[in-house]
């Protein structure tokens, strides 16, 4: 296998993973906006391209690090918020591998 397939498989990848998580975000926060109103106001009111900056996206983020998600009325919230715990999981899992794999194709791969 070549340096070059190996680099555009893992950029492939990546996207993909990117776009399943921002998504899975995107739901999240518009779920929470319509079913609990009150608990996206004291999120910062995240959307994002809107009003999603770095202090919103952090509190968006411990709040589901504390499991906060899980005391959510709406079921399909509990479940949206457990899905965006995965896919940052899988994103950051994949973002390892990919740093691994690009480090062993400039280093250890002859061109």
């Amino acid at each position: 296998m070549s340096a070059e397939v190996v680099l555009i498989a893992s950029a492939a990848g990546f996207i993909a993973i990117l776009l399943i998580v921002a998504i899975c975000n995107i739901a999240f926060y518009v779920r929470l906006k319509r079913h609990e109103h009150d608990i996206w106001v004291s999120l910062g009111s995240p959307m994002p391209f809107v009003n999603l900056d770095t202090f919103n996206f952090a509190q968006v983020r411990r709040f589901l690090g504390k499991g906060g998600h899980k005391s959510l009325q709406d079921p399909r919230s509990v479940r949206l918020g457990n899905l965006v715990l995965l896919t940052d999981r899988v994103f950051l899992g994949y973002v390892a591998v990919a740093a691994i794999s690009a480090f062993y194709v400039i280093f250890f791969v002859k061109p």
